[in-house]
Formats: C-alpha cells, sequence, structure tokens
C-alpha cells in the first residue's frame, strides 16, 4: 500500500475515534489556562479494576476578580470530561419541566469543603463507632473530628449558596432528563453503544475525584492534630466537581417532538453497594457547545470567588470552631 494510501487509512480510522477530540479539547483547556490531565486513572469499586477518564481539568482561585484574598481558603474547580463519537448513532433524551423550585434547584452539584468534611466524618463515626469500613477519609475505624451535636450545626458551602447549582449557568436549564436512548442510524447497522455505560463511568471517575479531595481534608486534619503543621499554614479547598459528556455527534431531545440541540442536562446516579446514590447533575454538549461552556463556566466560576469573600467572616466563625477541637486551643 503506497504511504499516501496508508495515511489516509490511519486518519480515517483514528477519525472514527474519540482519541482526535479528546486531544482537541486538552489542547483548548490548556490554553485557556487550566491544568489538565488526559487519560486519568481512577478505582472503579464494582469491578476491583483501576480505569481512566478522558479528561481531568482543574482551575485554583486564591482571590477574587478585585483582588480580594480568598486567604485561608482555595476555591477549586475541577471538571471530569468523557469524550464519545458517533456518525453511526443518535443520543436522544427524554426532557422534563423542572417545577418543583427546591427539588429541582437545590441538588446536583459535587462538592467537599471543610464544614461538609467534618460534619460527614463526625456523623459516620457516631453511626459506625470503631467500625472499619472503607470510605471517603480512610480505611479502617472512623475518628469523630467534631462531637456530632456540634458537627450538625456547621453550615456548608452548598448551604450558604457558594457551592450551589444556581451558580452555574450550565446547571440551570428549564428542562432536564432521567431518561435516555441511542438511535441507530439504521443504513449503517452499527454496533450497540450505551448511554449508561458512559455515564456510569463518568458518574465514578467524579466521585473518585471527590474522595481523594475528602482525604486530603483528612490529611489536613491529621497534620494539624500531630502539630505538623500550624494553622496559618493551612489552605482549606472547597472544591466543586462537575461532570461533562462531550458528545461529537447528534443529539436530540423529546418533549412530544424530537428537536435537535447542543446540550442537555441529565441527572444520574448510581445504584451500587459501594457508591452513594447521590442524583448528580451532567451536562451533555456536543463539541461547538463545550467551547462556548467553558468561557462560561469561567465566568461564573470567578462571581463564586466573590461569593467566597463575602461569606469569609461566616467561613473563619467555623474554621475556628475545627481548629480549636483538633488543637485544644483558640482557631
Amino acid at each position: 500500500m503506497p504511504e499516501q494510501n496508508e495515511r489516509a487509512f490511519v486518519e480515517r480510522e483514528l477519525a472514527k475515534s474519540g482519541f482526535p477530540l479528546e486531544i482537541e479539547l486538552s489542547s483548548f483547556l490548556e490554553e485557556k489556562g487550566w491544568t489538565v490531565a488526559p487519560s486519568t486513572y481512577y478505582f472503579d469499586y464494582d469491578l476491583g479494576i483501576w480505569r481512566d477518564i478522558d479528561i481531568v481539568a482543574g482551575k485554583t482561585l486564591s482571590s477574587d476578580l478585585h483582588g480580594n484574598s480568598l486567604a485561608p481558603y482555595q476555591l477549586r474547580l475541577t471538571l471530569f470530561v468523557h469524550c464519545k463519537k458517533s456518525d453511526k448513532y443518535h443520543w436522544v433524551f427524554y426532557a422534563r419541566p423542572r417545577r418543583d423550585e427546591k427539588f429541582e434547584f437545590e441538588t446536583g452539584l459535587l462538592y467537599t469543603d471543610l464544614a461538609y468534611s467534618v460534619r460527614q466524618r463526625s456523623l459516620f463515626a457516631l453511626m459506625f463507632p470503631g467500625t472499619a469500613i472503607r470510605h471517603e477519609w480512610q480505611y479502617g475505624p472512623l475518628t469523630a473530628v467534631l462531637p456530632p451535636t456540634i458537627a450538625r450545626n456547621l453550615t456548608d458551602t452548598h448551604q450558604m449558596r457558594i457551592a450551589h447549582p444556581r451558580n452555574l449557568r450550565c446547571l440551570m436549564s428549564g428542562t432536564k432528563s432521567h431518561l435516555y436512548e441511542e438511535v441507530p442510524d439504521k443504513t449503517k447497522m452499527p454496533p450497540n453503544m450505551k448511554i449508561s455505560e458512559v455515564v456510569r463511568s463518568l458518574l465514578k471517575a467524579t466521585m473518585f475525584g471527590v474522595e481523594l479531595s475528602a482525604r486530603e481534608m483528612n490529611i489536613i486534619f491529621e497534620r494539624l492534630s500531630k502539630r505538623q503543621a500550624l494553622p496559618t499554614e493551612v489552605k482549606w479547598p472547597i472544591e466543586i466537581f462537575l461532570p461533562i459528556i462531550v458528545f461529537d455527534g447528534r443529539i436530540w431531545t423529546w418533549a412530544k417532538k424530537a428537536d435537535r440541540t447542543d446540550q442537555v442536562l441529565l441527572q444520574a446516579g448510581l445504584t451500587s453497594p459501594y457508591y452513594t446514590p447521590t442524583p448528580t447533575l451532567i451536562c451533555v454538549v456536543n463539541k461547538d457547545r463545550f467551547l462556548r461552556l467553558i468561557a462560561e463556566i469561567e465566568e461564573d466560576f470567578s462571581k463564586i470567588a466573590a461569593l467566597v469573600t463575602t461569606n469569609l467572616r461566616s467561613l473563619n466563625d467555623q474554621r475556628a470552631i475545627v481548629e480549636q477541637s483538633i488543637l485544644g486551643t483558640p482557631g
């Protein structure tokens, strides 16, 4: 086969996969100043193996747009991106209006912060005293950071309306989907392609990221308790996790009729003894929409940073309670 024909063959085969899309989106994010880790591994507790997610990209802010410091906090936004390409399948999502104000718009965003981590760890230690279980913070018996009566009264950044779906426009669609299906192009008779498998792997990767963030918080607790770090040396993370599926193909919604779209909001969760069944919002977009979406997310992220500075006093009051409990002295 002549070299020119070989090159054409290789290019055709590569174009069928999601790798060129993954490389293109990774390069785009890097140009925008994101820290990008392509083909990042996560542990699948259902299968007991390590798997990879196409792109994990992050940004960290230590000040707001006006230069006001967020110290001693660091605001992080981490994107988990799964890339898929198909000219043989249409993806169809059954959208419905979001009506219930509290349920529809209050849930769906994964996050970690000081108050949330302290509350969860302290309450789990109460529920499972001395029990060796796998959880986000450690393998083995859990120990409380605060007495449960105090931990319950902490206010986390979701309750402060900081790490909240309302602050990300991509999560505020007037409709969302729970159901979906693949519609094949009958002229091409492709093998089956399951959206459910893409969704499950993306959620597992995102939750593994949440787990790593919670373990980082646990390390901070341990360093403070062992006097290996001073409170003034600690940067407390506030981290928001956003799962995104980029489908380089045809996306449709169905609500009495089929309509082409470039973005769908999907709510999904995991049914498994190894995962907390947390309803999570996933943005499903095509490539062109993803490129525009990043600019929108960056604007929203800057506004979230401003909310941190607005709530610094409340955040610091709770931090002082936690540090006093760990150190036995005023924070």
